[in-house]
């Protein structure tokens, strides 16, 4: 599948920090409505050198869940458990060829 990724508003305060939000997601049609296969939401810190699970949510059974709540409170075991996820699918879609290579931005 075509992997759909868009930079969403920043999102202040979890962990203390400003973080980019990023949107990374496979999608499928069904009944031509376009459905999340998976949709993952991450962070990346001011510093761009950590990433970690917001939220997960995918059409077919439908699942929805944020690792942090409206106190910006997480939950740790889901937020292990979509980090975990998060590694292995980032590094599945690299191998897949949707990775960059570092010399591709070097001019």
């Amino acid at each position: 599948m075509d992997l759909v990724y868009e930079q969403l508003p920043m999102i202040d305060g979890v962990n203390g920090l400003p973080n980019q939000a990023i949107s990374i997601a496979h999608y499928f049609e069904m009944s031509g409505d376009l459905c999340q296969d998976p949709e993952m939401v991450v962070l990346v810190n001011a510093s761009g050198r950590t990433a970690e699970a917001y939220s997960f949510q995918q059409a077919m059974p439908p699942i929805y869940q944020e690792v942090y709540d409206e106190g910006n409170i997480v939950d740790p075991a889901l937020k292990q458990n979509l980090n975990r996820f998060l590694e292995t699918w980032l590094e599945n879609l690299v191998n897949q060829g949707h990775g960059v290579e570092w010399e591709d931005y070097q001019h």
